[in-house]
Order: structure tokens, then sequence, then C-alpha cells
């Protein structure tokens, strides 16, 4: 059964009434003489109700939008919401069928599952989970200033309705959620794929001063040439291919996505574009390297040298190629994902059926001669590198914020200063009473400063 998309003017209609029926179930509970509003709910309900809220009326102001551009995103929210309602259920000390019972008993998730007519047996693909989660991701990122967050968290938005370190837990949410469907979606992808790739059209480019400082696309393929020369030469072989079996694979991964990239018809794409695809790649090697040293995802240590390990030439070289100790997340996330998209568009076909979008494998593609190469992992790889950009990224903002708070705080401050006058990230709604039936404690937390652990 294809799990069919509602157009947006019936979404916004089921989910109003749908948010007036929980009020008036508040306001049966609490005995109240009028409706209360959504700002007099219970905290967490409070929060997750003015988020779908908030997300609605914007899309409902975006003119440029068609109606399943905005269910698409409006699907990631509510979706992200159900999420929400699940992790803190987890938080509990309760039993896995206590847990059910109450998700189950929980009126705003069987609200949104009636919304979304989602159900055990009419639930959305991986394939269509990618898509919501990309989207909201996409929307979310409206809550850093310019909706870049190397400039930080921005202190006017829309979403500032909700306090920011809950926008902040729901964005640490929502990353690894497209992260985890995207993984799946690859998952259940074939090798019977028969289209060929055509040329491409690049989504969103990197930077311009980002790939402007990694150096022309010919001083690039220079550089790798010489990486691949200082291996071999290091490990006395003759070839590539007779080299070690990790190695082999990885290098003549970064040689062919050269070549393919230097091909006459250039695939619709740039110098520019070239230099962040294939420096993009060398990310991807770097990282696959770190992985067979047991280090942890993008951190900046040097892989140790010791009695039973020299380290690894071709891992060094590219860290200082790619000045990889110094370089930004969101460059890095930028650069990863350049390559990515690349690497999916040269694999990977989607194709339209009667049952839906599906994606396989093409059975014969640019990396199909390299033996061994699991392009799998390569893509998984690349799938938590950049949720960890934007989980250290979005850490850094959170971190950024409570110390700019913590140096404004007056001498005196009295306990709720943070929740007043400094708070620049929330317009506090009336506050309420935790409903200790319905509300669970938030042990949602961020992930540490340094690298976050995946």
């Amino acid at each position: 059964m294809t799990f069919a998309l509602k157009d947006f003017g019936t979404l916004k209609k089921e989910f109003n009434d749908k948010v007036i029926v929980i009020l008036k179930r508040e306001q049966l509970d609490k005995g109240l003489e009028n409706l209360p509003k959504v700002e007099d709910l219970p905290p967490r309900r409070r929060d997750e109700i003015l988020f779908l809220t908030t997300v609605l009326s914007q899309l409902e102001a975006q003119k440029e939008l068609k109606s399943h551009e905005k269910s698409t995103i409006f699907y990631g929210a509510m979706l992200l919401i159900q999420k929400d309602i699940k992790n803190n259920l987890n938080t509990e000390g309760i039993n896995i069928i206590a847990r059910q019972e109450k998700l189950e008993n929980s009126l705003l998730n069987s609200s949104l599952n009636e919304v979304m007519n989602k159900s055990a047996e009419n639930a959305p693909t991986n394939l269509q989970l990618t898509d919501f989660y990309r989207e909201i991701n996409a929307f979310m990122r409206r809550i850093f200033t310019e909706s870049d967050s190397r400039k930080g968290l921005s202190k006017s938005h829309a979403l500032q309705v909700i306090p920011f370190e809950r926008l902040a837990v729901l964005a640490n949410t929502a990353y690894k959620l497209e992260e985890a469907a995207t993984k799946a979606s690859i998952a259940e992808m074939n090798k019977e794929g028969k289209s060929r790739p055509d040329a491409m059209t690049v989504t969103k480019s990197a930077p311009k001063a980002l790939t402007d400082a990694l150096g022309s696309w010919e001083d690039l393929k220079k550089s790798l040439e010489n990486l691949i020369q200082d291996e071999r030469a290091t490990k006395n072989k003759a070839t590539v291919k007779a080299l070690s079996p990790q190695r082999s694979v990885q290098l003549q991964f970064l040689q062919t996505v050269t070549q393919s990239l230097t091909e006459s018809r250039n695939w619709g794409i740039n110098d520019a574009q070239k230099v962040a695809i294939l420096t993009g790649c060398m990310y991807l090697v770097r990282e696959q390297i770190r992985v067979e040293y047991k280090m942890d995802t993008l951190t900046r240590d040097d892989i140790p040298k010791g009695l039973l390990s020299s380290g690894s030439v071709v891992h060094d070289k590219l860290t200082t190629l790619l000045k990889a100790k110094t370089e930004s997340v969101e460059n890095i996330e930028a650069l990863v994902a350049a390559a990515n998209e690349y690497i999916r568009h040269m694999a990977i076909e989607r194709v339209v059926t009667k049952e839906g979008v599906k994606t396989n494998f093409r059975a014969e593609h640019i990396f199909s001669t390299i033996e061994g190469l699991d392009l799998t992992a390569f893509l998984n790889l690349a799938l938590k590198m950049i949720k960890t950009c934007r989980l250290e990224a979005l850490q850094r903002c959170v971190t950024d914020v409570k110390n700019e708070l913590e140096a404004a705080k007056p001498k005196e401050a009295t306990p709720s200063y943070f929740s007043s006058a400094y708070n620049w990230f929330s317009k506090k709604p009336s506050k309420a009473e935790e409903d200790d039936d319905e509300e669970l404690e938030d042990s949602n937390e961020l992930e540490p400063s340094t690298a976050p652990k995946v």
C-alpha cells in the first residue's frame, strides 16, 4: 500500500481541529471555565504544539512553495514531534510495555497519526522518511542567523516562541532521524538499476571562499597524484593495486572520481564544484582510515605512532592537503555533502513507478570495476560525517549562547534570570504546572562540545 500525502490545506484543517480537542481536554482536566490557549498547556506539550503551529503558519506564508512541498515539510515536523514524545517516554525508567501504553494514550501522538493517516499498515517508506526529515532539517536552519550555523543562533526567528534549548534538542533529534532513514533506504536498494547517469545539476554549491582556498582543480589533481606516488614509494609498490586491500580500494576510488570529473562532458559541473566533490571524497577516505585505527569521528587528533603502528601516510598527507585540523565543521559538511551527492548521482537511479518513487544502485557505474569497494559503506560514512558536523556546529552555537548569557548576567542574578530579561531566544509563553500524568522530565542532552560520539 502506497503511503499518500495529504494536501497542505487538508493537513492544516485537520491539525487545527486536533489542537482544539487537546485544548478542550485540558479544559476538562483542569476544570477551567474558558478554553485555554496553547501557551497555557504544560511546558512540554506546549512547546511541541507551538513548534507545529509555528511551522504550519510559516509554511502557509510561503506562497512560492507548492502544496506537496509544504506537506512534505509538515509531515517531517509531525514525525519529529512524535519521536520527541517517544524519546521522553524512554526516560521514565518504566518497562517497554508501560511505555507503549503511555504512547498509545498520548492524545497528541494519536492525533498526529490521524492527521497523517499513519498506522502500522499504512506507514511511510524509508525513502519518504528521508525526504520528510531532510526537508524539516532544511526548514529548521532558520534558527541560525541567516540560516548559517557559522553565524550562531539567530536572535529573531519565527520559532523563538519555543525555548532555544528545546529547539536545539529537536534539531539534534532531526539530524539523527535523517541519517537513520537514509541509511535504511540505502540498505533496501538492489543492484538492478539499468539507467545511466545524465548531466548533473549540483543542488547546493560549496561556498566560493572555501573552494578558492582549496586551490585550483588542476593543482588538486596534481596534489592527489603526488600523494599516491608517496604512498607507493613508502610501501615499495609499483602500482596502486599492489598496495594493501584497504588502501588500494581507497586510492582507486579517488582516482576514479578524478577521472570521471575530468571527462570532456564534465557532467555539467564547473571547476569549483569539482574541487568540492574531490576534496569531499578525500575527507571520506581520510575518515575511513581513521575508522581503521579506531579513531572518533572528525576529531582533530593524529593517528598515534608506536611499536605496532607507523601511522598512515595517506591519512597524514590528506590531513595536510585538506587543512583538516583547522577546517570548520560547516565547511567539512559542505564538502562531504558535495561528494555524497556526486556518488549518488553516478551510482544510484531514482525512478517513479505506480507504487511510488524507488531508488536502486545502477548495475553498472563508474565504481563497479573497483574490486572490493563497498559503496554502501562510503555512503553511510558520508551520512555519519554530515550528521556529526551538524551536531558539533549546533552544540557550539548553544554553548556560545550560554557563555554569552552567563557573561551578561548581573552579579546578583535571581534563579529566574535566564528565563526573563536575558533569554534572547524565547518569547516565553505563560507557565503552567507540569502534568505528572502526561508530561515527562527531559533528558535529551546535547552531545559534548567535542566531536559527538555517534
